[in-house]
């Protein structure tokens, strides 16, 4: 997508008080859309997403702790059996309600009705699944309230909640008036130029740079992440540019924030030592950052909050007084909302180049007011 900066007014969120969000004006040049393309879509989005939110209910058989030397501590869900995972899964909800862990009698209209929020035996984000052997690696929401043995719940596919919100939930009305002409794109036979070319990148894709949308195919094992890490760190050079990257699973995401910075140490290490190349969310695995001296990548993030939080939250036990205690836990809680908090701040902060998240996690922030106002004034926190 090809982006300059816009001209419209745009009131920035209180928190953001030391810098105006990035945001450049969408200028694709597409012809006007199919109503009827909008109203077939918003109707298959639902329905997917009615088929497949419903929570799954599964067995723990045992749990494990896997420890990350500055990442802090992730618990292993053993679930003692294959089972059909989904790459949604990372991003999503396990937890263990109250309700389920009294008896585990849990009916099925109970079921529906539960809340996400209620009360909690434990609760986590899923950050990776192992498919093979059947296992769930969760970041706790409190590292006190840790899992145990029995039935839990996982609530996948808040990637098409997120969807189906702008498909189909009132707020998004303005929005989804820019669909259309995306929609009808899909159908092909439209490879708009952008709107400023610039010639930068690997020399033979130079002209597929000068286009709005391009595909790099190729067969596992073939370079494709490669290509993708060498050629964003070739065009940063072009101070227009702020790119979002995002991929499916936290490995493959890792994968292709590594391929980045190993191609930023050659074409621009500057933008990488001033940490403007960040891989944002839970999932990162950040020994193999350090390993390859990239963990400037991974400054100022969630990995680095959950950290600081395992730390507390291992010191809770050495403490004599309930208030120290209560002091230590509102300092987590406080880590916790600020680690939040720091991500959106990345997302749309002009002075970070590259964010890397996974789709799960950058789809989420389709739900900020900011990124939702851009978006009806044609305009996006980034150009690529």
């Amino acid at each position: 997508m090809d982006g300059e900066f816009g001209d419209s007014d745009f009131e920035a969120a209180a928190e953001f008080t030391d810098f105006q969000p990035a945001r450049f004006t969408a200028n694709l040049g597409l012809s006007t859309g199919n109503e009827q393309l909008l109203r077939d879509a918003a109707a298959a989005v639902e329905q997917e997403f009615r088929d497949s939110s419903r929570w799954k209910r599964l067995t723990c058989t045992r749990v494990s702790v896997f420890a990350e030397r500055d990442r802090g501590t992730i618990h292993v869900i053993h679930i003692g059996k294959k089972v059909e995972f989904d790459w949604t899964w990372e991003g999503a909800k396990a937890f263990c309600p109250t309700s389920l862990d009294e008896g585990n009698r849990l009916v099925d209209h109970v079921f529906d009705e539960l809340d996400l929020e209620d009360d909690n035996v434990w609760s986590g984000e899923i950050v990776e699944v192992d498919e093979q052997n059947g296992c769930l690696f969760v970041v706790l929401d409190n590292p006190e309230a840790m899992p145990v043995v029995g039935p839990f719940f996982v609530r996948p596919f808040e990637f098409l909640s997120v969807l189906n919100s702008i498909y189909n939930d009132s707020a998004f009305d303005a929005v989804r008036q820019r669909l259309p002409e995306r929609l009808a794109a899909t159908e092909g036979e439209l490879h708009p130029r952008v709107f400023r070319p610039a010639n930068v990148g690997l020399p033979h894709l130079i002209d597929w740079w000068h286009h709005s949308w391009s595909v790099l195919w190729g067969p596992p094992g073939t370079g494709k992440t490669w290509t993708t890490g060498q050629q964003i760190a070739r065009v940063l050079p072009d101070p227009r540019e702020r790119i979002l990257i995002v991929s499916t699973t936290n490995k493959a995401t890792d994968a292709v924030a590594l391929s980045l910075g190993d191609g930023a140490k050659e074409f621009c290490p500057t933008e990488l030592e001033c940490e403007r190349l960040v891989r944002i969310g839970k999932g990162a695995s950040y020994q193999t950052f350090v390993s390859r001296e990239l963990d400037a990548m991974l400054a100022g993030t969630e990995s680095e909050m959950l950290s600081q939080i395992d730390g507390l939250a291992q010191q809770l036990p050495l403490f004599d007084s309930w208030e120290e205690k209560a002091l230590a836990r509102k300092q987590i809680g406080e880590l916790r909302s600020n680690g939040r908090d720091l991500s959106s701040r990345i997302f749309v902060d002009p002075e970070q180049r590259v964010v890397v998240a996974t789709a799960f996690k950058a789809t989420s922030f389709l739900r900020s007011e900011i990124i939702r106002k851009m978006i009806e004034n044609g305009e996006a926190p980034f150009t690529t």
